[in-house]
């Protein structure tokens, strides 16, 4: 539920966050500092218009700006067991181990994939 006091909070957090100074944000949305001063002791809130493209400028959305339904952050997914052995034997396997894995795997590449592999390896030095 939104209340005055949780769009002055995120304002203030995500400006700092974002390092962006008042008189800054000011200047973006041709208003004054005196008015960003405002928003950020919760003396004033910014019409919708406003709302909107200070949201654009601090690249969040509104939701978060007004404090909102705020997202927990999330940790990216970690991949399947075997394809995490799968990388973490190629990153300790041998050059030449590796040109063997790659022969092997090379079968089931899409053209595209076989290409970025193969320019990857040239550009490495690992093939002639």
């Amino acid at each position: 539920m939104y209340d005055k006091s949780s769009f002055s909070y995120q304002y203030n957090r995500i400006m700092a966050m974002r390092g962006m100074s008042q008189k800054e944000l000011a200047a973006a949305l041709n208003i004054s500092s005196a008015t960003t001063s405002r928003y950020a002791t919760g003396a004033r809130e910014p019409d919708i218009k406003t709302l909107v493209r200070i949201a654009e400028i601090l690249h969040v959305s509104v939701d978060e700006l007004l404090g909102v339904d705020v997202p927990e952050p999330v940790a990216p997914p970690q991949p399947p067991v075997d394809i995490a052995t799968l990388t973490a034997c190629y990153s300790r396997a041998s050059e030449q181990d590796r040109d063997v894995l790659w022969s092997l795997l090379s079968r089931y590449m899409k053209p595209a994939e076989k290409a970025a592999i193969t320019a990857l390896r040239e550009k490495k030095g690992q093939v002639g």
